[in-house]
């Protein structure tokens, strides 16, 4: 069985991540992770005070 899990969220802080960092954490099947909080346009923590969204 395979399994994919999306995230609400980038924020660090983000509630809907530690639930799925959680569920990873109980999976006993193959898990990977692809980091797209690197990209401005998906994680609202990279946007400065005064940023203007992209």
């Amino acid at each position: 069985m395979r399994l994919l899990a999306l995230s609400g969220s980038l924020r660090a802080r983000s509630s809907n991540g530690a639930v799925l960092r959680s569920a990873l954490a109980l999976w006993d099947g193959p898990t990977a992770l692809a980091d797209i909080g690197a990209l401005p346009h998906f994680n609202p923590d990279l946007d400065g005070e005064d940023a203007t969204p992209p």
